[in-house]
């Protein structure tokens, strides 16, 4: 399954990757992060350097996203993504 992060450069996203990208039933192809955005993962946080990906802005291509952003925050960014049809775990 496609997979994406939403806030990737918090504690939780950060970790939700690392659990992610050694799921075997996970693809994770999208990350996102607004204050890392154009930068790899892994000049963010080094130990995820095995992590080939851009932090983006938005979610792409993905049929599930995990959001880690703040309590309260993440109510108004999942709500496109539901009405999309995308599956959506909020770890707030």
């Amino acid at each position: 399954m496609r997979t994406g992060i939403l806030n990737v450069t918090g504690y939780a996203g950060a970790e939700l990757a690392r659990l992610l990208h050694n799921h075997p039933g996970v693809d994770l192809t999208s990350v996102t992060g607004r204050s890392s955005q154009g930068q790899k993962l892994g000049e963010v946080f080094p130990h995820l350097s095995d992590i080939d990906l851009i932090i983006d802005s938005e979610p792409r291509g993905v049929d599930m996203v995990f959001s880690a952003l703040p309590h309260k925050s993440s109510g108004d960014e999942i709500v496109p993504l539901i009405e999309s049809h995308t599956k959506v775990v909020d770890l707030s």
